[in-house]
């Protein structure tokens, strides 16, 4: 279960980095602050963003401009004091929709 610092963490990040990431084409899908096994008992923030309204999916190439710009933007707020992994990525085909224009037809 997560803590309570870690949502209002994950809210002020997300406050911080949506414009930008609006800015630049994306759409911020979820923040999430997490130490999970994959990150072999790191922290983590997993940046998920998915294209607006293109009907395409995201690339790696996406996902690493998206990584470089926020990277800076967080670096210059300091939220988060301990080492983290910073990982951009897509939603995937099994992820469950959570925005409410992925259900508009």
């Amino acid at each position: 279960m997560k803590n309570i610092q870690d949502k209002k963490l994950e809210e002020t990040i997300k406050n911080l980095i949506e414009d930008p990431i609006n800015k630049m084409g994306y759409i911020l899908v979820d923040v999430k602050f997490t130490t999970e096994e994959a990150y072999e008992g790191e922290r983590a923030l997993v940046i998920t963003i998915d294209k607006s309204n293109s009907g395409k999916g995201i690339t790696i190439d996406d996902c690493a401009k998206v990584s470089r710009r926020i990277g800076k933007i967080l670096d210059k707020a300091d939220l988060i004091k301990e080492s983290y992994i910073l990982e951009v990525s897509s939603p995937g085909v099994k992820e469950t929709v959570t925005l409410p224009e992925w259900n508009e037809e």
